[in-house]
């Protein structure tokens, strides 16, 4: 910083000016106080000849933009969404509500990373003609969620749902065919890092596919006594959103 000479020095067998002490601390006499320098704003007098600012003085914001989003509730999905195509192609999937977040970054960025956090519980059962198989039959449509990168699915993102209810041949009363949903929740924290990222507008969202189920299974109602009845059980998914976020540096 700029030089101070003190208009007053103590010295040794004189008596203390408090005044004078308090005037080396602040004046409003240019160039002999400390907090006098530097009070009002800094100018060239300020600062040392030859001083300079390293690449880390910067407004708010220059080097760093971020943003983030979730939701409180849940939201549920079902197969019936996505029509009666069992194989839909890959524009079928959906968008998850409250997952979709958008930003500018004004620069080059030297990295941007996308990151989606939720938890989900399911359902997804074998998928059979027959209600009441005489011995195991297995398959059925998969049950998948993926994350998206200013709307480019990133592969490495995409995430398979296990089977919930796996019954042998007749699972007969409902209670055997729920007992798994709300003991198989899943946390999923998906995240992608590019680096040398154009400025503009970048985005992340969730997307979800359910292809539509056209099994049928014999249950039994619960608390009845009833002869086992066919039943579509449809896949559903229940998402909750804990952070769709972007960082760009």
């Amino acid at each position: 910083m700029a030089t101070v000479t003190y208009a007053y020095t103590p010295a040794d067998g004189v008596l203390f000016d408090v005044t004078g002490w308090n005037g080396d601390i602040r004046s409003t006499t240019s160039g002999v106080s400390i907090y006098g320098e530097l009070n009002g704003g800094l100018v060239d007098a300020n600062v040392l000849v030859g001083e300079t600012f390293g690449a880390w003085a910067f407004k708010p914001g220059e080097p760093h933009k971020g943003a983030e989003a979730g939701e409180l509730v849940v939201r549920d999905y079902h197969d019936d969404l996505f029509g009666q195509d069992t194989t839909p192609t890959d524009d079928a999937w959906l968008v998850v509500a409250g997952t979709a977040l958008r930003i500018y970054v004004p620069w080059e960025a030297t990295a941007i990373m996308w990151n989606i956090s939720a938890f989900m519980t399911h359902w997804r059962q074998r998928e059979t003609a027959d209600s009441t198989p005489v011995a195991i039959e297995s398959g059925g449509p998969e049950i998948y969620v993926r994350m998206a990168v200013d709307g480019d699915p990133k592969a490495h993102t995409k995430r398979p749902f296990p089977y919930t209810a796996y019954p042998t041949t007749n699972p007969g009363a409902a209670g055997t065919m729920t007992y798994h949903v709300n003991v198989l929740p899943q946390h999923i924290d998906l995240v992608h890092v590019e680096t040398s990222v154009a400025r503009g507008w970048h985005s992340v969202r969730l997307e979800i596919l359910i292809p539509r189920t056209q099994g049928v299974e014999s249950i039994k109602p619960l608390y009845e006594t009833v002869t086992d009845v066919e039943h579509f059980v449809r896949h559903h998914v229940r998402v909750g959103c804990r952070r769709a976020m972007i960082v760009a540096m």
